[in-house]
């Protein structure tokens, strides 16, 4: 594989890892702004989505 090909290839995965780390923001204030965010949050305790977040701030 050649420089460019790899250059294109990280610039393809920090492209998805940005745009999982957009939707993951976007479901994430969805969620905390939902009118029933306190039931909700007892039955997705088991989903670190706050985990996931903050090791996706690191690739922005």
């Amino acid at each position: 594989m050649n420089t460019m090909e790899e250059f294109a290839k990280i610039a393809k995965n920090l492209t998805l890892y940005s745009d999982l780390h957009k939707a993951a923001r976007e479901y994430y204030t969805y969620f905390e702004n939902h009118p029933m965010a306190d039931e909700l949050r007892g039955e997705v305790t088991d989903f670190p989505l706050g985990h996931i977040l903050d090791q996706l701030e690191g690739l922005d």
